[in-house]
């Protein structure tokens, strides 16, 4: 938001001012009303923004209060997070931008602690996600036997001795059912790395039970990875 600030207000202070003796009177109407177009464009956008982070920050006060969690608030009008621990386990939830001017984008990021490590690397997503994060490069398609789970989502993995069973063990049946129970957008990315377990979404996620299905889904693979790795 604030780089689209920077990158209009140049138009704006130039049609805004005001005119040589050299413009006509039609001429001088035309940048103004450019102008003023310029400007409320720029207020629409500052209200949905603002609109989103106040419904997102409104979800993670719901989300806080359902377990126990401790609100950070935000640096005046940004995102808020929430973190603390879950059956022992750290948890925080929050909103993340990535990349910078028009291209920057924000997402909605979850993620747990396990207690134990599997050593390694794992993607799960849906088709054509792991091109949005730029993820996965080198790792191989891993199918797991279930065709509505395999049909739908895509797991990924490095080229390494063992892991097909890694996997196997932590996506089993509960795992692969609760997935496709939980209703994952299309842009979501889940990423577990050593003793990591972190979900991506694109945009800000404001529908608190779509995220309670998520954080259930994250403690569900945090024990499924200890216990694996034990």
């Amino acid at each position: 938001l604030f780089s689209y600030l920077i990158f209009l207000l140049p138009f704006v202070i130039g049609y805004a001012q005001t005119p040589s003796s050299a413009y006509d009177f039609q001429e001088t109407i035309f940048n103004y009303v450019i102008s003023a177009i310029v400007l409320l464009s720029l207020v629409v956008a500052i209200i949905f923004s603002l609109k989103g982070v106040g419904n997102f920050n409104s979800t993670l006060k719901s989300i806080a209060s359902k377990y126990g969690l401790t609100i950070k608030k935000a640096f005046l009008f940004g995102p808020d997070s929430a973190s603390g621990y879950i059956d022992n386990r750290y948890f925080e939830i929050s909103a993340v931008t990535k990349g910078s001017g028009k291209s920057s984008k924000r997402y909605t990021v979850a993620k747990v602690l396990c207690k134990q490590s599997i050593n390694t690397r794992i993607e799960i997503g849906k088709e054509n996600i792991f091109s949005v994060f730029a993820s996965a490069v080198g790792f191989k398609d891993i199918t797991l036997g279930h065709e509505a789970f395999d049909s739908t989502f895509r797991v990924k993995a490095p080229q390494q001795s063992g892991i097909t069973i890694t996997v196997k063990s932590i996506f089993d049946n509960d795992a692969r059912e609760a997935f496709l129970m939980a209703g994952l957008s299309n842009t979501f990315l889940l990423t577990i790395n050593n003793n990591l377990v972190e979900f991506q979404q694109l945009n800000l996620v404001t529908d608190q039970n779509y995220l309670f299905k998520v954080i259930e889904l994250l403690l569900m693979l945090s024990k499924k990875i200890e216990s694996a790795a034990s």
